[in-house]
């Protein structure tokens, strides 16, 4: 569990990087042309990356696991993707990184109902936290996106 949390923080890291050049990158260049290189280079390195270290599991991976990796990237590199560039756009990163925080609530929801996962007394905690977080961050405030 602890090697999870690790690797959780890492990407939290990668996350939180990926806010501000993503607003950086957005000067000057429209956010789905954005996105397009952002979900080409992805899948190439991700690509090379499983050809190289995984191969054997990708063969005899079963079809419907195969589905559902499909599904889950178009859904997060596609979709999600050009929608959070264009909201980076608009709104710019100190707007829209707050609201990304409430992401867990929907994870969490979806696993209760499609996993059957049951929430502990610190995740439901860290569920409340995060909506007063974002509340408090996205309250009257005037922010300039140039």
């Amino acid at each position: 569990m602890s090697s999870g949390i690790i690797f959780a923080s890492l990407a939290l890291c990668g996350f939180g990087c990926s806010t501000f050049l993503v607003r950086i990158g957005l000067i000057g260049i429209i956010p789905r042309v954005a996105a397009t290189i952002s979900v080409a280079s992805s899948c190439l390195l991700l690509l090379v990356l499983v050809a190289i270290f995984y191969s054997k599991e990708l063969v005899s991976m079963e079809p419907s696991g195969f589905v559902w990796a499909l599904a889950y990237g178009i859904v997060t590199f596609s979709l999600a993707r050009v929608i959070l560039y264009t909201a980076f756009g608009l709104a710019g990163a100190t707007r829209v990184a707050p609201i990304l925080s409430v992401m867990p609530i929907f994870a969490t929801i979806f696993a209760m109902i499609i996993l059957g996962e049951k929430p502990n007394f610190f995740i439901i905690m860290g569920i409340i936290l995060s909506v007063l977080g974002m509340i408090l961050i996205l309250g009257d405030r005037n922010i300039d996106v140039e």
